[in-house]
């Protein structure tokens, strides 16, 4: 008669082995994650794609103002290429204002308003 040959595992081993088994859980998760965050930021573009999409149209029909738009990108647009796309002038001083800008995305500040982001560029340029 045969018998069987019981190979337990040491502690080590099996911590190892669970160690290996968390890794593998833990990118899985990652990716599920990233899955998750990619498809929300798509909506998000979609929804303002739709959202500028209805505007362009009432503005085609009638039903909206040229002017109403143009005026209102006029206080949120600060980048001079995307301020261009809509024919609106470039920002007084945008060198400085780019500065105040990379300061905003490096956490520093917190501009809500061009005024603010215009006293963020004054103090910047000093």
């Amino acid at each position: 008669m045969a018998t069987a040959t019981v190979v337990r595992k040491t502690r080590e081993q099996r911590i190892a082995m669970l160690k290996e088994r968390l890794a593998k859980e833990q990118t899985a998760m990652r990716l599920v994650e990233a899955r998750k965050a990619k498809k929300v930021r798509a909506m998000e573009t979609r929804k303002k794609i739709l959202l500028g999409a209805m505007i362009l149209g009432q503005v085609e029909q009638g039903q909206w103002p040229k002017e109403q738009p143009k005026k209102m990108l006029e206080g949120f647009l600060v980048r001079d290429n995307d301020r261009a796309l809509f024919g609106l002038p470039p920002l007084p001083g945008n060198a400085v204002t780019q500065a105040a800008i990379r300061e905003s995305l490096e956490g520093r500040t917190t501009p809500t308003s061009i005024e603010e982001l215009k006293k963020i560029a004054e103090h910047a340029a000093r």
